[in-house]
């Protein structure tokens, strides 16, 4: 009581004071320039949260779309699904630098003609300091942002399978001990003209040929399951030994083109040469100029050439009916590529014996100027005990092979690709389905961040 009648008192003597009557107003005025000035600075504050709530929204965003078509193992509805997860799982790291502000969001993800679609909504509220004091403890904060990927690419895949008969070796070392059973053979194997193919199936054995094509089947056939738009990938398969056989145009449908390779054979007769040169000329004749990816008629085109790489000069003969006659011919198409290895064991060959060589990648100089993109894939051997073989045994091939080709065959093999991630190279069947599924993946995706 006492406290505030000495404050009266003192009122009552400013105010009598003409001069404390400035110190009133002042007093006063004090009062909602505090205020004013309080709310300010934590308008300021709140816009900062707002700034910082917005860049990660946006970031979110492209993160949600940075990656909408691979071709993948992931379904259209799986794309849009870690699309959005992808979103959410950026945006909630700004919950730990902002913990106490309320933060929720909304995300939204979906196909929009061909495109993946984002939309993030977001809401917070910032505490106030000074402002409590006009009745303000918060202030609200709402915002929004969103984004579509890129339009997805239109491509083309040619796929150029080696199909002479190196291919029919056994795809692994229990293969090739069926086959060294059965026909006494693991590479190239041939006689009287009797389908070696067969007879080695019957034994139970899978040839390299076969993982293949298989793979390449299923790949294409899965292929429709990632579409985002019609006809957004189309496929072609030649296979090639001395020349090229369309086993089907790019013109055909994935589905078609999936079964024509599901059923597609080795080159007869099996013991056919091999004229990767020659062959990859022929193809580069008739292959289209690579476009933007843009339209149907404008699409990307992939070319990937799966071999051993080994090529020789010489060509079987057979009959008009098309059964093998057991006689081989000089290739007249064989391009001269060093280093060559004569193989001993076929001197029969016009006197000469028959020329083995590896790959020569200049002659995919003539893909890369239809402006295509080369993918290679290095069928490397999966090698039998080769202790003390020497001439004039089964495996002796493999010993020429080895010792004189492959690393010329695998250095050419990669200089062909258009860069050094498009080389692959494999010999077990699990790794070369995973080299082929990765080269799919590569040609077929079409990702790329647009905001």
């Amino acid at each position: 009581m006492r406290i505030r009648q000495t404050l009266n008192e003192a009122v009552r003597r400013l105010t009598a004071n003409s001069k404390g009557n400035v110190a009133v107003v002042s007093a006063l005025a004090a009062v909602p320039l505090l205020a004013t000035t309080g709310f300010a600075l934590d308008y300021g504050q709140s816009q900062n949260l707002k700034a910082d709530l917005q860049a990660y929204a946006d970031s979110a965003v492209l993160a949600g779309v940075a990656q909408p078509a691979s071709f993948g193992t992931m379904t259209v509805q799986q794309k849009v699904a870690q699309s959005k997860s992808n979103a959410e799982t950026y945006f909630q790291s700004v919950l730990k630098k902002w913990p106490n502000s309320g933060i929720t969001d909304t995300v939204k993800s979906a196909v929009v003609g061909g495109q993946i679609s984002v939309s993030m909504t977001y809401s917070a509220h910032f505490n106030t300091g000074l402002s409590k004091i006009i009745g303000i403890s918060e202030i609200n904060i709402s915002g929004s942002s969103s984004g579509l990927s890129a339009k997805p690419n239109y491509v083309d895949v040619y796929a150029l399978v080696d199909a002479s008969g190196s291919m029919g070796i056994g795809a692994g070392s229990t293969d090739q001990i069926k086959m060294q059973n059965a026909l006494g053979c693991t590479l190239a194997c041939h006689g009287n003209g009797e389908d070696q193919v067969q007879k080695a199936h019957d034994a139970g054995a899978t040839l390299r040929f076969d993982v293949v094509k298989n793979v390449i089947s299923t790949l294409i056939a899965s292929s429709q399951q990632k579409l985002l738009i019609p006809n957004q990938f189309r496929f072609s398969v030649i296979k090639f030994s001395n020349t090229i056989t369309t086993v089907s145009p790019i013109t055909e449908s994935p589905i078609n083109v999936a079964t024509d390779v599901a059923n597609m054979q080795l080159d007869s007769p099996p013991g056919m040469g091999t004229n990767p040169y020659y062959s990859i000329t022929q193809f580069a004749a008739q292959l289209p100029q690579s476009g933007d990816g843009s339209s149907p008629s404008s699409p990307l085109i992939y070319v990937m050439i799966m071999t051993d790489g080994v090529s020789d000069d010489v060509y079987e003969q057979v009959t008009p009916g098309g059964s093998w006659t057991g006689v081989w011919y000089k290739d007249p198409n064989y391009h001269t590529f060093p280093p060559e290895v004569i193989d001993p064991d076929t001197t029969d060959i016009s006197g000469n014996g028959e020329i083995l060589a590896g790959f020569d990648g200049s002659v995919c100089d003539l893909l890369k100027a239809k402006k295509t993109t080369v993918m290679t894939l290095d069928l490397d051997y999966v090698l039998p005990d080769l202790t003390n073989v020497t001439v004039g045994q089964s495996n002796y091939r493999y010993v020429l092979i080895r010792d004189n080709l492959k690393p010329n065959i695998t250095n050419n093999l990669a200089s062909c690709a258009s860069n050094s991630t498009y080389a692959y190279s494999a010999n077990s069947a699990e790794d070369i389905q995973t080299a082929i599924t990765k080269m799919f993946i590569a040609a077929t995706q079409s990702a790329r961040i647009s905001k």
